[in-house]
């Protein structure tokens, strides 16, 4: 997956205007493993890095950043309600489970030590908070022309980590769209949109400033079938954005933002245990 944001808001102090490129190029390697027809477990681990690039002088709020490493690990048990066949037919999934942080984590509140006029940062791979989540998906394989989907997500903390911070509550939804009887370039084109809310933060027992927010955003792709390989690619923009990625401090100030991503995915099934009559 890789992000990049082209950001810029007015001045803070006596630095000037600040202006920047926010970056993130990560994996996320995942393994699903099918308990029983109905039953499936995931483990997701995010691995890679994000990237600063400050376009002005370096100053306490912002600098040439980089921080590699691991990031949270996400534990999720799913059950299949209805249609554990292949063909058309709804199929309907809830599913639960955990967030394991790991240590790539903001460890000093940025908001006072801006306060102070000491050197900060607000990013990195891991948010440092152990969450719960849910997720409902449901999918709805026709004959026709069109096959719909929906993912609901919600990540909830489940404490203030030993930094002080909690983050907000999450909700996140995906709307997809496959063209299944297309083919565009040997792929199957498909269309998503992407919705994002959330709560704001709380750094050291109050709500940390610019936290929280919505996104909206549209996009599309192709996913391949390549031997026993399935390959999708696709691309997103934002068509509406509010939320802080510039981490400002207490201040009403001007900004702008300018958001666009794009992901690779590669699966592949495998038969662990086959039985014989």
């Amino acid at each position: 997956m890789y992000q990049n944001i082209e950001w810029w808001h007015s001045e803070l102090d006596d630095s000037g205007d600040h202006e920047g490129n926010l970056n993130s190029s990560l994996a996320e390697v995942n393994v699903t493993y099918g308990l029983t027809d109905a039953w499936n477990i995931a483990v997701d681990v995010i691995t890679g890095t994000r990237t600063m690039d400050y376009y002005r002088a370096e100053n306490i709020h912002h600098r040439d950043e980089d921080k590699p490493g691991i990031g949270d690990t996400r534990i999720t048990l799913r059950y299949l309600f209805e249609n554990t066949t292949f063909g058309p037919g709804q199929r309907v999934f809830l599913g639960g489970g955990f967030v394991i942080p790991s240590s790539h984590t903001v460890t000093e509140n940025p908001f006072a030590l801006g306060k102070a006029g000491k050197k900060h940062t607000h990013f990195d791979l891991s948010e440092g908070v152990k969450k719960g989540h849910v997720e409902v998906q449901y999918f709805n394989r026709s004959d026709g022309s069109v096959f719909p989907g929906g993912v609901l997500k919600i990540d909830v903390p489940l404490e203030t980590n030993e930094h002080g911070f909690k983050p907000g509550i999450q909700s996140s939804g995906a709307l997809l769209l496959y063209f299944h009887t297309k083919s565009f370039w040997g792929g199957i084109p498909f269309f998503q949109i992407l919705g994002q809310y959330r709560q704001p933060d709380i750094w050291d027992g109050a709500e940390a400033p610019n936290s929280g927010g919505s996104v909206l955003q549209v996009g599309g792709g192709l996913t391949f079938a390549v031997k026993d390989y399935v390959i999708t690619t696709s691309l997103r923009t934002p068509v509406y954005f509010k939320a802080s990625v510039a981490g400002q401090e207490e201040k009403a100030v001007s900004n702008k933002t300018d958001v666009w991503g794009g992901s690779l995915s590669i699966r592949k099934s495998f038969t662990l245990i086959k039985f014989e009559e």
